[in-house]
């Protein structure tokens, strides 16, 4: 899309990839329903993706065709795209790639330990929508290269998307589906030295469950999910709508932990926190919820987001 835009850089190449991939494996043209030129120019600089990714029924490939397709800020680099599942399942059978890339077993080795140590300094997300429907999520960064990334569609049934974040990226991940001001986040830090941290946040309100599972087993995974109809009538502002915390309902400083209670001293948990917390012991339910809410991980290279656990 960036060409057609007149401005672009290496990652126009990692499309290309993904195009090229994705006709070679269905033996059909993207977009090939297009009749002109000029509606194929309107599909591609609209963001919508070719209607034949669905005969593409590898789970890992198509994740690694969706990300080389993906808008240009948060598509990976070349060597971002080794760190997706697609490589590191292939990777587990050296004689199959080495078949694929016909190299030499010793070249083979380093190239595999480069992939290795490139993914080390990198973590991937994924996000699997478990919902009985369409789940659009979103995804913005405070740190690192994903500041204000657009939305993903995910079809129902366990459909799933991927994502490279460096080490020192900060950012959090939502079901974007209605576009309400309150949702239920996964919110992390990938840091660069030490442990990542990680949380499960209804600070603002609850709309869907969520689940975060890191890949190493010595870290906890975390989930919050409960019926909206648990939540009490007067924080439900209308029939579906999502559930609202009391500072999103109310916005006193008692509850938001601001003016004369900006500390944790003056801003305990309130009544309708704790309530919260009885449904969702996980989950971070006000400003100053840290000790029972956030977890650490040292060793996990990748999480998973599930929607609707």
């Amino acid at each position: 899309p960036e060409v057609l835009r007149g401005s672009y850089g290496l990652k126009a190449d990692v499309y290309a990839l993904g195009m090229t991939i994705l006709q070679i494996t269905t033996l059909k043209k993207p977009y090939g329903r297009m009749k002109s030129v000029s509606e194929l120019y309107f599909e591609v600089l609209s963001g919508s993706r070719p209607e034949e990714l669905q005969f593409v029924r590898n789970r890992n490939l198509r994740a690694l065709i969706e990300a080389c397709i993906g808008p240009e800020e948060d598509r990976p680099s070349a060597r971002g795209l080794l760190c997706l599942e697609f490589f590191q399942e292939t990777g587990g059978d050296v004689e199959t790639v080495e078949d694929l890339v016909a190299t030499p077993s010793a070249n083979f080795g380093r190239f595999k330990g480069a992939i290795e140590r490139f993914c080390l300094l990198n973590e991937i997300l994924t996000v699997r929508n478990n919902c009985s429907t369409e789940v659009t999520w979103a995804i913005d960064g405070t740190r690192g290269l994903l500041d204000a990334s657009p939305s993903r569609i995910l079809a129902p049934g366990a459909e799933s998307s991927q994502i490279v974040v460096p080490h020192g990226w900060g950012g959090r991940i939502w079901n974007n589906s209605t576009q309400d001001r309150v949702n239920t986040l996964a919110e992390f830090f990938i840091d660069d030295s030490n442990d990542d941290f990680y949380d499960i946040s209804i600070v603002d309100g609850f709309d869907s469950g969520m689940r975060i599972v890191p890949s190493s087993d010595n870290c906890p995974t975390i989930q919050c999910a409960f019926d909206v109809a648990a939540c009490p009538a007067d924080l439900v502002e209308y029939d579906g709508a999502p559930c609202l915390s009391a500072c999103s309902k109310y916005a006193a400083p008692e509850f938001c932990c601001t003016g004369d209670h900006r500390t944790p001293e003056t801003c305990p948990a309130n009544e309708l926190s704790l309530y919260f917390k009885t449904l969702c012991p996980d989950a971070y339910t006000y400003a100053f919820d840290d000790p029972t809410s956030v977890r650490t991980c040292g060793s996990a290279p990748s999480y998973t987001i599930t929607m609707c656990p």
